[in-house]
């Protein structure tokens, strides 16, 4: 569909180019008079017809095109959320399916009177089940599916994430495909800094909060650190320090999209943490 629309936009400017140029040709040699005005003066007033009809027409393709490229948009953020729901099913039902494995365990363990090692077995088996299903509630179904698709991918990479949620999104004005995508950016390049293989202990932490008048959003990390020289370019459309791996878009994206939205986004970096600050005005 995209492409389908993509190129119906070309022949639009193809075909409003080619009536211009037709024109602009006309008009130039009537000028030098190798047209009689009489002749030329239906012929101009008709191509200038069109050019107008063309360029509302233009007007109603660009407003079209833009509300189809925001509906599969919003689509591709919806089967995003379903497939992070399905795995969390998943996630739990194998939880379900070990449970009897690990009540065979525990028995043993307390028939042989071996109590410290079962104490160090239930407590590591909470924390799994403690981890797995904290529940995300921020308000926006969309954030919540993504923090929740986050927090048992680091699980899976073993990176500590740390969730602090003291807001409610509910009303936030921006739209959620887009608030996805900035957090979504921010939080991957996170887990990329503490995955580094020179980097051990990378812990991260995101803190939503708001005040009377703002919605601030805190993504920290204790990974691999920024160098100085990039702070100021982290931002740029193409600038990536992930070699061939890495596109340069994510982060060019969200500051797009923060701006957009009359958002500010910052990011600081020393050899303690990384820190990465957006915020939105709430009116």
């Amino acid at each position: 569909m995209r492409n389908k629309n993509l190129i119906a936009f070309i022949v639009y400017d193809i075909a409003q180019l080619m009536l211009l140029g037709i024109f602009i040709f006309y008009t130039f040699f009537m000028e030098r008079e190798q047209f009689t005005p009489a002749a030329a003066y239906p012929l101009n007033i008709a191509l200038g017809i069109l050019i107008i009809l063309l360029s509302i027409l233009g007007i109603y393709m660009n407003r079209r095109i833009f509300e189809v490229l925001k509906i599969e948009k919003e689509y591709e953020i919806q089967q995003l959320n379903l497939k992070n729901i399905y795995a969390f099913n998943d996630l739990q039902r194998s939880q379900r399916h070990d449970f009897l494995n690990h009540l065979h365990v525990i028995r043993h363990l307390a028939d042989m009177e071996e109590f410290q090692a079962l104490k160090s077995y239930i407590e590591k088996i909470y924390q799994e089940v403690y981890d797995v299903n904290i529940k995300v509630s921020t308000g926006m179904l969309e954030v919540d599916a993504l923090l929740q698709s986050k927090i048992n991918m680091a699980k899976t990479r073993q990176i500590p994430f740390e969730l602090i949620n003291e807001t409610n999104l509910r009303n936030m004005k921006i739209e959620p495909w887009k608030l996805v995508s900035i957090l979504g950016n921010i939080i991957d390049n996170a887990m990329d800094a503490c995955m580094e293989e020179d980097e051990e202990g990378g812990k991260i932490i995101v803190e939503l909060k708001e005040t009377k008048f703002k919605y601030l959003f805190y993504i920290r990390n204790t990974g691999k650190s920024i160098p100085k020289e990039n702070l100021d370019k982290i931002f740029l459309t193409g600038f990536t320090t992930k070699g061939e791996k890495g596109q340069g878009l994510g982060l060019s994206i969200c500051k797009k999209y923060v701006e957009e939205n009359q958002g500010k986004v910052e990011v600081k970096s020393d050899e303690k943490e990384t820190l990465f600050a957006v915020e939105f005005y709430k009116f």
